[in-house]
């Protein structure tokens, strides 16, 4: 309730303690005269921290900056909005997971405890009255109960009644993990591939997450973008082409890995916890000596936390170098995996799928690269639809801004002929001037017969285009212009054509 001159506190301590006393507090001492003692340090700091959020640090992540005051961390629900920022609040329709089934389909008896998967054999089309208890008591008892393994005693004492039940026991244990394989549509006898089961047949859910399992392990993975999650740069959001033309967006963890070369074989810095070392042989760069190589790969992807970490490895005296400790993830995982790369049959992913568990997530180590086979990198893509985007524009010299601009939009381009005669381009014009729809047709008969059928990355053009104007006023601007465009593309993706790329 009173206030304090802040000068006194770059008073000598004996005149700062003796004026204290009298404004403040007549119990105070040496060790708690200090301004951080006697305010509530800690409450102004925070108001300080969220005065800075809300003008410096939010801002610049929503506009693609990294944290510019990193002693004020960023807010816990900061990664979900910027999520919600960049992606938009989609929700999928049931049309874009399932096809409607062509023509009726015969009515099959099926208990609800199922799950939706339809039992083997011969069904009556009617409904089945007074069978429930039976059908409840036979799907619960489709389960193998699990045998506890014998006592460790027993194998010295009794040998042959343990050695029944340790196979027993293995029996349980293998009829179980093939009846959970079972129920997920993945059976997979004497294969490491899984097959479709009847869920997949039944057109479930089950049926379609253990299809793109199936697809995950016997597919050759075409990688198209990777790309940092918001937030977590050690997560990749992964674009991969299959062969079928299936387009799919996976989760990728990559590890931050780095290389130290000690003075010692076995220096002190490996005993830090989550720090997986292992011993190579890479000779350093700048010709510096080889001592004792070691690769390490850090658990945290926090860029602080790392930070601090690498600074711990440069400050320990048996580290005499610490490399590649700014080498970004996306380039790890390029230089590792590659463009063309199919699933590690051995790795933990893999080995989830094989028993039936569901994967979110592969890691760096389940993937490797393929180079055999890079050169069928984007040979085929009969089941993408191309989008052709061509700017041309005249900007002023002085502020940079569009003064006449036209936007040629070429929707679902192919690669072969498919039997037209002409194709529909939509060009969207900014400007007072216009140019006529002949004088566009004309310019493209021109090109394409100097070209040739097959002008660029093997796409087919037809012999002749339609074009379809969209005029824009002067005043709508570079945005306007791009919301055009944008607005051309999202109409031919809700015509459902299948995979796009632009």
């Amino acid at each position: 309730e009173r206030s304090v001159p802040t000068a006194i506190f770059s008073a000598p301590i004996h005149e700062r303690l003796k004026f204290l006393k009298l404004w403040v507090d007549p119990s105070i001492g040496e060790e708690s005269c200090d301004i951080r003692d006697i305010v509530d340090w800690n409450y102004y700091r925070e108001r300080l921290s969220n005065t800075i959020r809300k003008i410096v640090t939010i801002p610049a992540a929503f506009q693609g900056v990294e944290n510019p005051v990193p002693r004020v961390i960023h807010p816990d629900w900061l990664q979900k909005a910027l999520y919600e920022h960049k992606h938009g609040k989609e929700q999928m329709k049931m049309t874009q997971l399932f096809q409607k089934a062509e023509g009726p389909q015969p009515m099959t008896a099926w208990d609800i405890e199922d799950g939706g998967i339809a039992r083997s054999g011969a069904h009556p089309k009617h409904a089945i009255k007074g069978k429930a208890k039976k059908s409840r008591l036979r799907v619960s008892a489709g389960m193998p109960e699990a045998i506890e393994p014998p006592p460790p005693a027993l194998r010295y004492s009794n040998y042959r009644l343990w050695l029944q039940k340790i196979k027993n026991h293995w029996r349980a244990d293998v009829a179980q993990r093939r009846h959970k394989r079972q129920k997920l549509g993945l059976d997979i006898p004497g294969s490491i591939i899984p097959k479709l089961g009847g869920a997949a047949a039944g057109g479930t859910m089950r049926g379609f997450l253990a299809q793109r399992h199936r697809d995950m392990l016997a597919e050759l993975w075409q990688i198209l973008e990777m790309e940092p999650s918001a937030g977590n740069p050690g997560q990749l959001n992964c674009w991969v082409l299959w062969r079928s033309g299936s387009l799919e967006n996976i989760r990728m963890i990559v590890p931050k890995m780095l290389y130290i070369n000690c003075t010692k074989a076995d220096p002190a810095v490996l005993a830090q916890p989550g720090i997986d070392a292992t011993s190579v042989r890479k000779r350093p760069p700048f010709g510096r000596p080889l001592l004792h190589m070691w690769e390490l790969q850090l658990p945290s992807s926090d860029p602080q936390q790392l930070e601090a970490s690498v600074q711990t490895l440069l400050c320990d005296k048996d580290v005499e170098g610490v490399y590649e400790s700014q080498t970004p993830f996306d380039f790890r995982a390029i230089v590792n995996v590659g463009a063309c790369c199919r699933m590690n049959r051995r790795g933990v992913a893999a080995q989830q799928i094989i028993q039936g568990n569901s994967v979110g997530t592969i890691h760096l180590a389940d993937i490797v690269p393929s180079p055999e086979e890079s050169s069928n990198y984007m040979t085929d893509m009969s089941g993408i639809k191309l989008v052709l985007v061509k700017l041309a524009c005249i900007r002023d010299g002085e502020t940079g801004q569009i003064l006449r601009a036209a936007v040629g939009v070429w929707t679902g381009v192919g690669q072969q002929s498919d039997g037209l005669d002409n194709c529909k381009i939509d060009v969207v014009e900014l400007g007072s001037t216009r140019t006529n729809v002949e004088e566009y047709a004309q310019r493209y008969s021109l090109r394409r017969t100097d070209l040739g059928e097959f002008a660029v990355d093997s796409i087919h053009l037809p012999s002749s285009a339609k074009f379809v104007k969209h005029l824009l006023s002067p005043d709508a601007g570079e945005s306007g212009l791009w919301q055009a465009v944008n607005r051309l593309i999202q109409k031919y993706i809700d015509s459902k054509p299948g995979p796009v790329m632009m």
